[in-house]
């Protein structure tokens, strides 16, 4: 009977997953969509849209920062970006294991967190990276020490800057850097063995590292973990850049305090460890949403009124949710492994969601205390 009980309950658990991340994912095109029309289809969009780009602003291996010298029309190059972030959600729609497969698995063989398929994924690990960092960002500013924040002269110049910044960002300090320490292993691996790389293989390395460093033969994400997927010199390169991606907000000025040092390296972190797992497009994607997603949202909420502001606080409020049933999973699976180790009993694997009630409680307090906090949460969100 017990069984049985623990069956309906997770099955409900991920069907109710599927549905909050299916609603968030849906906000995602309607973010890429809204962004448009607001750009093009508003008096002041229309103007910047207009503008003519002197060059191109690019940057590669985080200290060679330079301008492609390009004259191109602004609205040109903002639909260029859109375009862009289409191909990225199409990538990750279909890559490994596809969206409506996964979901499909999900909800037969009630998988716990979905990892194959990174847009079904991406919910869940952007509104966990959300929740630590506001967490981060609230106890440091308990402390005194002030986080900062950035103020646009131009609201729609933003949106522009907003949509570029994860592509320039992580071209520099994740793809670029991390892609070369993988290149430089599979090189070495290769070279040992009496062979040289490819071309397909070398751009493999930036494009989608853990696929190359599987066909050099080593040990990957996909098949070890991140522990033991990750080889030491790349822990210390993704280390290093994270550091220097805190430091480097700090250091930049616009508005922001030393408190951002650590919320950045925090982001920086999971940006590095979703690049080597799933490819150069999860970590722009999920740069995406703390940059350009929520601040479409934002400055609709100012253009249209009220329509888009309730319309945000329940984006949010999804958020919230899909965060904090990312984060229960993870103390339940690690009480779970303890129970597993220490006990070892059948009947303690059966009951691994005993934890359940207990858990749940404390979990959506503090994710009620976040929601409490709306503005701030609101404040963070676009910067």
């Amino acid at each position: 009977m017990s069984q049985k009980i623990e069956y309906v309950f997770r099955r409900s658990l991920n069907l109710s997953f599927v549905s909050l991340t299916s609603l968030i994912i849906l906000t995602y095109f309607i973010s890429l969509i809204l962004g448009l029309a607001l750009f093009f289809f508003t008096d002041e969009g229309y103007e910047v849209s207009k503008s003519i780009l002197d060059g191109i602003p690019a940057s590669f291996l985080i200290f060679f920062n330079f301008y492609i010298p390009l004259e191109i029309n602004l609205g040109h190059f903002f639909l260029s970006l859109i375009i862009f972030y289409i191909v990225c959600f199409a990538l990750a729609w279909n890559l490994r294991v596809k969206f409506h497969q996964e979901v499909k698995n999900l909800i037969k063989k009630s998988i716990e967190i979905p990892l194959n398929n990174f847009l079904l994924i991406m919910p869940v690990i952007s509104s966990m990276l959300l929740i630590i960092v506001v967490a981060v960002q609230s106890i440091q500013e308990i402390q005194g020490i002030e986080t900062g924040f950035i103020e646009f002269s131009d609201s729609f110049m933003a949106l522009y800057e907003l949509a570029y910044s994860p592509i320039l960002e992580e071209i520099s300090y994740r793809i670029t850097p991390l892609g070369l320490v993988v290149l430089i292993g599979v090189f070495a691996k290769i070279k040992s063995e009496g062979r040289l790389p490819s071309l397909t293989t070398s751009i493999l390395c930036f494009l989608f590292p853990d696929k190359a460093k599987e066909k050099a033969g080593f040990d990957t994400i996909q098949d070890k973990g991140l522990i033991k997927g990750i080889s030491f010199s790349e822990w210390v390169t993704l280390i290093l850049i994270c550091s220097l991606f805190g430091l480097n907000h700090y250091l930049a000025g616009g508005g922001w305090g030393i408190g951002k040092i650590t919320s950045a390296f925090v982001a920086g972190l999971a940006f590095g460890l979703i690049y080597l797992k799933y490819g150069f497009f999860a970590p722009i994607l999920l740069h995406w949403f703390f940059n350009f997603y929520t601040y479409s949202y934002e400055l609709a909420a100012e253009i249209y009124s009220g329509l888009f502001d309730h319309f945000l606080n329940a984006v949010i409020f999804l958020i919230i949710i899909i965060g904090s049933y990312g984060w229960l999973i993870l103390v339940v699976r690690f009480f779970s492994e303890f129970s597993d180790r220490n006990i070892g009993s059948p009947s303690i694997k059966r009951r691994r969601y005993i934890f359940l009630p207990y858990l749940i409680a404390p979990i959506f307090t503090i994710s009620n205390q976040i929601n409490k906090s709306l503005g701030f949460l609101r404040s963070f969100l676009i910067e």
